[in-house]
């Protein structure tokens, strides 16, 4: 239930994010991965994102796609994404992890060709989460292991892989390099103690 409330809550976040005239602050970037701050309610909040480096799938069109960690207390950090279009309510988007490069390789160019014909699914990952919770356009991880367990991997693996299906079911795969990732949480880490 914690979980669910702190969903919630940065759904608030978001919607402001996505939706306010006034934009987050960009305050560092770390090669991939950026670290913004915002405020919202009077307290400052932060977070890093990070835009694909690479997209497949079987759509004609969506809006921008990212995958965002946000912490949301002292010692809760939030995996959160969007594909930049509403979810389909019966199929969970997932995301992978990949340790070595050449195994992201050895996959990459079939995952992209499967998407473009509307099958989504990730081949040999180290590590792979599905997000259980969606909202339109985000979906979440529902257990707070899930996120500590998903950031463990993207501190420690090199690419990500993010696919998923829109309401109309066309496919989506996006590829995220997590070089900066680690850096990036740790200033995030850094940050938010002064705050919490």
């Amino acid at each position: 239930m914690k979980k669910i409330s702190l969903i919630l809550s940065f759904f608030c976040f978001f919607q402001c994010f996505t939706a306010s005239a006034e934009s987050p602050k960009a305050l560092q970037s770390f090669e991939n991965w950026t670290l913004y701050t915002q405020i919202e309610d009077g307290q400052k909040v932060y977070f890093i994102a990070a835009t694909p480096v690479g997209r497949s799938g079987n759509y004609t069109s969506r809006g921008a796609q990212h995958i965002w960690v946000r912490c949301i207390s002292k010692n809760i950090d939030e995996v959160s994404i969007t594909p930049g279009y509403p979810y389909k309510g019966d199929y969970y988007p997932q995301v992978a992890t990949y340790k070595k490069k050449e195994d992201f390789l050895k996959y990459k160019q079939g995952m992209m060709e499967n998407a473009k014909k509307g099958e989504c699914r990730v081949k040999n990952p180290s590590a792979s989460y599905v997000f259980d919770v969606l909202d339109g356009d985000i979906a979440w991880l529902k257990n707070v292991e899930d996120d500590e367990n998903a950031i463990k991997s993207m501190k420690s693996d090199i690419y990500a892989v993010v696919v998923a299906k829109s309401r109309k079911g066309t496919c989506s795969l996006d590829l995220y390099s997590l070089k900066g990732f680690a850096k990036a949480h740790n200033k995030m880490k850094e940050l938010c103690e002064k705050v919490f």
